[in-house]
């Protein structure tokens, strides 16, 4: 009953956008020539290189023949099982609808918007108090989960680009992508939070000879997440959330902090992060139906957490530079098949400081900060690598029957703490390699979709290691230290596991340029050799249901 009400009421929050979405696509189709097709918009997507890239000015590849195409979907998901990691959730729902479209407005003017909107409630919920903690240089974590209870994340992303040709050889193109998200959890010791991630871009492409494509974009990011605790009744329990500066080390603070002082829980500080950087493109027409796709970008980033005023706090200052390649070789033997292998490098390095200070009176009752400079907290440098291959074959007007996927990725993760005089040092690793096929039967106006999926990870390295940098008094106190929550995200990103996936898909040709689908997807993952019992499994079910038009 709790799962049918809650369908109900995501049904009613986004039955106004699935409504202006299909007013959106149907506008769009309102100049097209009705034509019968099964033309699949993923692979409209990864059939040409320059629509998956920064550079929005790449739409003006949007093959000539695909006039418009769009989807919209209403969708449910089902998570269960303790296979997770330190802030996830062991029994989850989701729910959300979203629309997608490519539309040419002309020969030279081509448009993409999305629109989704993600409702999220989970269960058994501690961790981390942050949306995402990856996207911050510490955390703010509950010690345990003896007070673990139910978490809530609803968010709204919206994409925007367009570009224009303004000559045979010369696009350009702008994109904004917008995410809001709030975030809250319903019970002691409680929090909310309120997200705001930004990106956008501007661009060019020029086509300097028939064998060669070179485009460049500017990229500008602005996130911000505040945070805000909180308890509720009369209750005068005290709490001790723990300020976790890097492979859970770092300090207890009492919540709510006592009159008159300050910490990182006591009011609503938002977490700010800006970057700025380039990203350069250069595709080469090697031979007829072979080409080579390049892309190298770089970020810079910087950021804080804290308010920044006289009579406020900076309690940690971040800078981090990012470093990205992207490379994407398509070969089309025919109109049947294309294949694609895919490769991408990224390299981050980030530093966090923690600013050293203390209150001061300026003047009479007047308080103020004394600033006494800043202190390295941690050093974080993470590396991936990955390689994909992609086969489409059977490819009847931008539908292939089949699709072959093959791939793996690799990623290691060194991070240095320093609370001195003590420090915490790690080094890990974890990969994982897949494969996957999905065959597409078309019976008249009918078409059934079949897919399996198999998946191998595993991991290691050195989990911590700890030290100090000079003679301990009988007085000094270590760090504290978040021994269980540590062991957990190590085992997650580590440990051996396999995941199956098996789905299935059902289309229904209404008329030329309408069609209705219905899709579930079945995956289950066990993982091996860890310390816990009972935590070893994990599965999910995903239902959906929409349109391509």
């Amino acid at each position: 009953m709790i799962i049918l009400k809650k369908i109900n009421t995501m049904i009613k929050s986004i039955k106004h956008l699935i409504t202006g979405a299909m007013l959106f696509g149907g506008f769009f189709h309102l100049q097209a020539q009705p034509t019968e097709s099964w033309r699949d918009f993923d692979f409209v997507r990864h059939s040409e290189v320059w629509l998956s890239g920064y550079n929005a000015s790449g739409l003006t590849w949007l093959p000539d023949t695909v006039r418009t195409i769009s989807i919209a979907e209403i969708y449910a998901r089902k998570d269960n099982g303790k296979f997770v990691n330190y802030y996830q959730s062991d029994n989850s729902f989701t729910a959300g609808a979203l629309t997608e479209s490519f539309f040419r407005l002309n020969r030279k003017v081509v448009f993409y918007g999305k629109i989704n909107y993600d409702n999220f409630t989970g269960q058994n919920m501690a961790g981390s108090a942050f949306i995402n903690p990856d996207n911050h240089l510490f955390d703010i974590v509950e010690t345990g989960y003896a007070n673990s209870g139910q978490k809530q994340i609803e968010q709204y992303h919206l994409i925007g680009a367009v570009g224009a040709r303004l000559t045979q050889s010369f696009s350009i193109g702008g994109k904004i992508d917008y995410l809001a998200a709030n975030y809250a959890k319903h019970k002691d010791l409680r929090h909310k939070n309120s997200m705001l991630d930004m990106t956008a871009s501007l661009g060019f492409v020029w086509q300097i000879a028939d064998a060669v494509e070179i485009g460049a974009n500017y990229i500008y990011r602005r996130n911000i997440e505040g945070v805000e605790f909180d308890r509720k009744g009369t209750t005068d329990r005290l709490y001790d959330p723990f300020i976790d500066l890097g492979i859970f080390y770092g300090r207890t603070e009492i919540f709510p902090i006592p009159a008159g002082g300050s910490g990182y829980t006591n009011s609503k500080t938002p977490a700010f992060s800006q970057f700025n950087g380039a990203a350069l493109q250069i595709n080469l027409n090697l031979a007829p139906g072979l080409r080579f796709f390049n892309e190298f970008s770089a970020l810079k980033r910087t950021g804080y957490f804290g308010s920044k005023s006289d009579a406020k706090i900076i309690f940690s200052e971040h800078e981090g530079t990012g470093l990205a390649y992207l490379g994407k070789l398509s070969f089309t033997p025919s109109q049947q098949q294309q294949h694609f292998l895919k490769f991408n490098f990224g390299y981050d390095l980030l530093t966090n400081y923690e600013i050293v200070w203390r209150p001061e009176n300026i003047v009479g009752s007047v308080s103020g900060i004394e600033v006494f400079g800043k202190s390295k907290a941690l050093d974080k440098g993470l590396t991936n690598f990955g390689l994909e291959y992609n086969a489409y074959l059977g490819i009847k007007d931008y539908c292939p029957s089949w699709i072959i996927s093959a791939g793996g990725n690799y990623t290691d993760r060194q991070q240095l703490v320093s609370i001195y005089p003590f420090y915490r040092e790690q080094d890990i690793n974890w990969w994982d390699a897949w494969v996957s096929a999905t065959k597409r039967v078309i019976s008249g106006k009918n078409q059934d979709e079949f897919s399996l999926g198999l998946l191998y990870g595993k991991g290691g390295g050195e989990m911590k290691n700890d030290g100090v940098l000079a003679t301990i008094s009988p007085d000094s106190r270590a760090p504290y230290s978040g021994d269980n929550l540590l062991l957990k995200e190590y085992e997650y990103l580590t440990a051996k596991r396999v995941t199956g996936t098996v789905g299935y898909g059902y289309t229904r040709m209404f008329r030329p340029n309408l069609r209705g689908f219905m899709r579930f997807e079945l995956g289950l993952t066990r993982a091996f050799g860890l310390s816990a019992p009972n935590e070893d499994i994990f599965h999910s079910l995903r239902l959906s249901v929409g349109c391509n038009f």
